[in-house]
């Protein structure tokens, strides 16, 4: 994983694949999901592909998305329906799951800037349904982290 800060950057080292994972993840108050969340993940995947652009030895970017991306929810195109990489979520707007319509206009975009790149590099995407780590920082109160505890400790169960 290679580290672009926010405001530009390039690929110092010669690399033949880049993976971007980064998403915005915040309780927003109304009326700043654009300013917080939508607007900061397509800005993110646009500078982290116009690293790769400048990197001339990125030929593939594997872009790590999320389920979100693809459906709101797992049945609302009928139960039991199989989603290619052709299904994108219907149901997400900036003001009804703002975090799912960012994470899917931000791989929208990812996927124009790799037709804009005339075929210099590939995209693909995984869509994990949710990833846990560590903190990054002192901090365990984040949602993450609240969701891992209360999975390891039976308080938590998702049923699809």
């Amino acid at each position: 994983m290679f580290h672009v800060p926010v405001t530009g950057g390039t690929l110092a080292q010669p690399r033949v694949y880049f993976q971007s994972t980064h998403a915005v993840v915040l309780l927003c108050p109304a009326g700043k999901e654009d300013e917080l969340m939508i607007q900061p993940a397509i800005f993110g995947t646009e500078n982290v592909l116009n690293a790769v652009n400048a990197s001339p030895s990125v030929k593939r970017v594997v872009l790590t998305s999320s389920t979100v991306a693809v459906w709101g929810d797992p049945h609302e195109r009928g139960k039991g329906r199989v989603f290619t990489e052709a299904d994108w979520n219907i149901t997400a707007h900036p003001k009804k799951f703002p975090y799912f319509y960012a994470k899917t206009k931000a791989e929208e975009r990812a996927y124009a800037m790799e037709q804009e790149a005339g075929g210099r590099w590939s995209l693909c995407s995984i869509c994990p349904g949710a990833i846990w780590g560590p903190p990054t920082g002192s901090r365990t109160d984040g949602e993450s982290v609240g969701q891992m505890i209360d999975l390891l400790s039976g308080e938590r169960h998702w049923n699809l």
